[in-house]
C-alpha cells in the first residue's frame, strides 16, 4: 500500500476479502507496514486464491511469510499489498 495516507484502503480490504473468499477466517491490513496478515483454513482456499481477491480491488499482493497455527487446518501468512493508482 505504497503511497496511501488514509484506512479507506485498508477497510476495503478487510471488508472484501473475507466476504470474496470462502475460507478467510481474518484479515489484518497495516498500513504503515504495507503488511496483511491472513488467516485462512487451507481445506477451502490457499495463499494464491486471497491474493487474487485482494488484487481484485486495486492492489498488488506478494506473499512473504506462511506459518502454521495451532489448529491443524487453519493457517496464516504475511503479505505485500502496493498500491497503484
Amino acid at each position: 500500500m505504497k503511497g496511501m495516507t488514509c484506512g479507506a484502503c485498508v477497510a476495503t480490504i478487510e471488508s472484501y476479502v473475507p466476504n470474496a473468499v470462502e475460507g478467510v477466517i481474518s484479515i489484518s491490513v497495516g498500513l504503515l507496514a504495507e503488511r496483511a496478515e491472513v488467516v485462512y483454513d487451507k481445506r477451502t482456499t490457499s495463499p494464491k486464491e486471497i491474493a487474487a481477491a485482494i488484487e481484485d480491488v486495486g492492489f498488488q499482493a506478494e506473499l512473504l511469510l506462511e506459518a502454521h497455527l495451532p489448529t491443524p487446518l487453519t493457517f496464516s501468512f504475511i503479505i505485500t499489498i502496493l498500491f497503484f493508482y
